[in-house]
């Protein structure tokens, strides 16, 4: 699904209240995990985001793993309409440990005692006991990515530790651990900004079904290329072949993982002067996922300037339109990549004529990567919100 139709999809969900879901709301209370333990809420989220009441709730109504919502409200007393606050979702919420804290309010959802969650939560400003042969990702820029990055390597992910920096998001860490046991968070303290918490540690043991590996997997990456007649462009097969193979190339330039042969590009019309271009590289080994995913992720600049330079030499001979030429709105789409062949184990039991016996029959099926990460696409493009330090 083209980045542009999630969105339009999140808006609806967000415009409509047929998935509404009541929340009950707790004066004066903070839900919260710190390195001294759980204090009535685990972290879904570090940093701070300024959202109406009714986003906040659409938000945690369309995400299973949120259980209530904590909100900073200062002096005010009321939280509605048109009004925003800092408000953060959490799961594994208990009533009975939560805080008194006169500058905060807790939503509880209605109902919600049950969680969706992959992973075993070993603590918001706790770094992790045990793991080992780490991989880190960096530019993740949200919990949200780092857990879907795991998800995605279930074949090799023991767990994650999330280091998230608020007031740059793109000096965020995710750390995968795909070797050893994580046994256990152990406390670390927050790097404070204005006396609120800017660095911190987050430990995350992954408990989810690990697939078994059997195939490639395609990664697919999202972005505009401007300066062109998209008219001419999209009107001539031979420029849009001769455009493709060099977005192709300079995709394989930036790892020699990536086979310019098995990058597939695709160019669609989104202004007079602007086209969008879908890749998809495919990977022979899902393994190297993470290693060409950083690479893509460094080279962003390197891929820009190689991209805008072809373009440029090729309009000398197709007039590709007047420039300048350039390549913006890069978008890894981790939440769509999709292996190739990857089986997971099925169990179904069954009970004989007596209704004493059971029959177990187990079988391998093939799943995609997108199925094995779950609902994430909403939630991320909610965090691609205005950042703020956290509360």
């Amino acid at each position: 699904m083209a980045f542009g139709m999630r969105f339009a999809s999140l808006a609806l969900a967000i415009s409509t209240r047929a998935l509404a879901t009541a929340y009950t709301r707790l004066e004066n209370k903070n839900a919260f995990r710190d390195q001294f333990g759980h204090k009535g809420g685990d972290h879904l989220e570090h940093c701070e985001h300024l959202r109406t009441l009714d986003e906040c709730k659409h938000l945690c109504d369309m995400d299973c793993e949120c259980h209530c919502l904590t909100v900073y409200m200062g002096t005010d007393t009321e939280y509605e309409g048109n009004t925003t606050k800092p408000c953060f979702r959490r799961h594994s919420c208990d009533t009975s440990t939560m805080e008194s804290n006169d500058a905060f309010d807790v939503y509880t959802k209605d109902g919600a005692s049950s969680t969706c969650s992959l992973f075993e939560d070993f603590g918001f400003e706790n770094k992790c006991v045990g793991g080992s042969a780490p991989k880190t990702a960096t530019n993740v820029g949200s919990l949200e990515e780092c857990k879907a990055i795991c998800e995605l390597l279930s074949f090799e992910c023991k767990g994650i530790e999330y280091l998230s920096k608020c007031s740059d998001t793109s000096a965020d860490t995710c750390v995968i651990y795909t070797g050893g046991e994580i046994t256990g968070g152990q406390g670390h303290a927050p790097v404070k900004l204005n006396d609120v918490n800017d660095e911190t540690h987050h430990c995350l043991k992954y408990t989810g079904p690990v697939g078994n590996l059997s195939g490639g997997l395609i990664v697919p990456v999202h972005f505009h290329v401007n300066g062109v007649d998209s008219g001419a462009l999209l009107g001539s097969s031979s420029a849009v072949d001769a455009v493709g193979q060099k977005i192709k190339d300079a995709f394989a330039a930036q790892s020699a993982l990536i086979n310019a042969s098995l990058v597939q590009v695709v160019l669609e019309e989104s202004g007079a002067h602007n086209v969008t271009a879908t890749v998809a590289v495919e990977l022979q080994a899902a393994t190297d996922f993470h290693d060409v995913r950083q690479a893509l992720r460094d080279n962003v600049a390197t891929l820009e300037a190689e991209v805008s330079a072809q373009l440029t030499t090729l309009n000398g001979t197709l007039s590709l339109g007047s420039g300048p030429f350039s390549m913006s709105d890069v978008e890894f789409n981790l939440t769509q990549a999709e292996f190739l062949t990857t089986t997971v184990t099925s169990t179904t039991m069954s009970r004989n004529d007596t209704g004493d016996d059971e029959t177990t029959t187990t079988a391998n099926i093939q799943v995609s990567g997108t199925r094995q990460i779950g609902t994430l696409g909403a939630l991320l493009m909610w965090l691609a919100a205005a950042c703020y330090p956290q509360a």
